[in-house]
């Protein structure tokens, strides 16, 4: 399959640009990190108990408001963010116990972007994720597409970088809020010409995660969650201090033999994929993307190209 080479015509390339340039906040660009060990290990079954309790509803925490924290949860999210001198007021944020397959897109004020279809979107500042309990079955990275903020958007480079970030009990992501992002299930989804049988949820395929964006001003309609969630155990001391979280490298490939089809999911409607299509095909190393998707520890940056769409 012959794959395009950078060509498109300039009109639509300066809309595109003008288009994006109104979605992107003015913060600066921030580079994908990866922590291990940012959970005690004798903590995080404590905050998985927690999360399991706060479900998938997006509540949201005032940090101006220390008395408002409602779980031993929320002061992990804010004492993570003071190790990072984050100084964002707000923080949105939800759970998930289970390897689910997301379709990419980048985070974005949902309850604002239904009710003014016809403004530009709003994005946080900075996304996370947190994980804090993976079975032995549940592989999935978090695959970032650095730069990116929506399908179409892809469709004006000749190619973009890919990270996967393979989920490690205690590791946390911390990635630009305006990228797009998504969770493959299967691992080999993408490269694959169709997926039969329906997904097995069981112990071993639990993906506990936390993922939480940061915000300079509250999402529309996101609420402080309305009851008190305690734990037996300490609310207090589950996070490592800034000095004990572990960096993790991320492995980067220089292959040029991009010749793998490789088909990435788009959430949403076509305003927000900006794509006619709720797929971008790109081309990929083979070796490389089993080796993104399949690692169960190491984060790897890949090269994908822009295929015929």
């Amino acid at each position: 399959r012959n794959f395009k080479s950078f060509s498109m015509p300039c009109q639509r390339l300066f809309a595109r640009c003008c288009f994006v340039s109104l979605l992107l906040p003015s913060i600066s660009a921030l580079s994908t990190q990866v922590w291990n060990n940012v959970v005690k290990d004798t903590s995080c079954a404590t905050l998985h108990q927690v999360a399991s309790q706060s479900g998938l509803s997006h509540q949201l925490i005032d940090r101006s408001n220390s008395d408002g924290f409602q779980s031993p949860l929320e002061l992990a999210l804010d004492e993570i963010l003071t190790q990072l001198k984050d100084d964002s007021p707000f923080v949105e944020y939800w759970c998930r116990q289970e390897w689910r397959h997301i379709e990419s897109h980048a985070p974005v004020d949902e309850y604002r972007a239904r009710k003014f279809p016809e403004e530009p979107f709003r994005f946080p500042r900075n996304a996370h994720v947190l994980y804090l309990d993976v079975g032995p079955q549940a592989g999935g990275p978090t695959c970032l597409f650095e730069g990116v903020s929506h399908g179409g958007q892809i469709l004006d480079l000749e190619s973009i970088k890919m990270t996967s970030v393979p989920p490690l009990q205690g590791r946390l992501l911390r990635f630009d809020g305006t990228w797009l992002h998504g969770v493959p299930r299967p691992v080999d989804v993408w490269t694959l010409p169709f997926v039969q049988g329906g997904p097995d949820n069981g112990p071993d395929f639990q993906r506990s995660v936390v993922l939480f964006n940061t915000w300079k001003e509250a999402p529309l309609e996101v609420h402080a969650m309305d009851k008190l969630i305690e734990n037996d155990d300490s609310s207090s001391g589950v996070i490592n201090t800034l000095e004990d979280w572990e960096a993790v490298d991320i492995e980067e490939s220089t292959s040029n033999e991009l010749t793998k089809k490789t088909k990435i999911w788009l959430i949403g409607d076509t305003k927000r994929r900006q794509h006619k299509l709720r797929t971008v095909t790109m081309a990929s190393d083979e070796d490389e993307i089993k080796r993104a998707l399949s690692d169960p520890s190491q984060p790897r940056t890949i090269t994908l190209a822009t295929g015929d769409n």
